[in-house]
Formats: C-alpha cells, sequence, structure tokens
C-alpha cells in the first residue's frame, strides 16, 4: 500500500512521534510512506534524519486553498490508497483534497490522540473516513457528542519501541545528569 501522512504542526511531541515510528514500521513492512509537513518543522528536521521522505506543505489552516492543491497533487504524485492525519488543519485540507482528485480517493483516516475542545460530528462522520483512537477512555469521550457516529470511532493501540526502550533503560546516566540526580531527593 502508499501512505500519506500529514502533520501540520511545527513542534515535535508524541504525537509527532506516532507519525515517524508508524511510517518506519509501515516501511519495513515493504509500503509505500510519505509525510506532509511545514519545511522549518521539527518533524521535517527528523524525518530528514530517519531518511523519510517528505513533502513541504504550508496548512496555514483548515480552508488554505495552496494547501489542498498541494496535498491533493501529493495524493496524486505518490498514487495514495489512504491519508493518514492527526491534527484538525491538516486532517481537514487532506480530506478537500482527497475529494478533489475525483477518482481513486485515498481513505482518510483520522488518528486524535486528544481533545482540545468539543468533537464536531461533520468531522467524525463526513470528513474522516474513519477515526481512530489510542484507548478505549478517548473514544468513550468522543462518543458522547451527539450525532457522532459510533461505527465511525475505532481503537488503534500506538506503536511502543519495547526493545529500543529497554535497551536505552540499561545506559548509563551522563555525569551531569547522574550529579543533578544525586543533589535531589529520589526521583
Amino acid at each position: 500500500m502508499r501512505f500519506l501522512f500529514c502533520e501540520s504542526s511545527r513542534n515535535f511531541g508524541g504525537q509527532e512521534s506516532q507519525i515517524l515510528l508508524q511510517m518506519e514500521a509501515l516501511q519495513s513492512a515493504g509500503h509505500s510512506v510519505s509525510l506532509a509537513c511545514q519545511e522549518n518543522s521539527r518533524i521535517a528536521t527528523e524525518a530528514t534524519r530517519r531518511r523519510l521522505s517528505w513533502s513541504s506543505v504550508s496548512f496555514r489552516n483548515s480552508l488554505h486553498v495552496p494547501s489542498i492543491w498541494k496535498v491533493r497533487r501529493l495524493i496524486i504524485s505518490h498514487q495514495a490508497e489512504a491519508v493518514i492525519c492527526h491534527s484538525g488543519h491538516d486532517a481537514n485540507v487532506a480530506a478537500i483534497a482527497a475529494r478533489l482528485t475525483f477518482s481513486n480517493r485515498p481513505k482518510i483516516l483520522r488518528v486524535r490522540t486528544y481533545l482540545a475542545g468539543r468533537v464536531r460530528p461533520v468531522s467524525v462522520n463526513f470528513l474522516a473516513d474513519r477515526t481512530v483512537t489510542p484507548s478505549n477512555f478517548l473514544r468513550e469521550q468522543i462518543l458522547e457528542t451527539p450525532g457522532v457516529n459510533p461505527e465511525r470511532v475505532g481503537l488503534l493501540r500506538p506503536i511502543v519501541p519495547v526493545e529500543q526502550l529497554l535497551a536505552q533503560s540499561k545506559t548509563p546516566l551522563n555525569d551531569e545528569l547522574s550529579a543533578w540526580i544525586a543533589n535531589r531527593s529520589p526521583v
């Protein structure tokens, strides 16, 4: 399969880390992956470091016409079968762009890792083909919104690099951090 990931944030946190882990996992399984993100974002820097394909899209707002057309071109050129979005702006841009491809429209998968405000049923029921959450608790919060179709909201557990975390846990702390901890109460 061919996947296009979209991320509008310039910052880097858990959601952006999940995107890169998902891209790496899919790529190692033989799938084609690419990322649409802001040029000067931290995820672009990290994607470059990890040798993951990415393209610049400004994602100024949910109805930014140049972003919509750029994502549409990326969907067509990458022959994306699925577009995976995490943030509001990129999810709306991708949903509109996908519908403007007219033929071979990719599926839009909206990943909700937290709720910043109230959920809009139109984004769950019509813009995304499927909304997924990392926990039953968050799924239930979304389903509390009147008008949300429960069949459109699923569960997708996050990728956790267990082997990598175990290896890191056995690595000794650097001297500076060890000294800082020694001068503090128990951690």
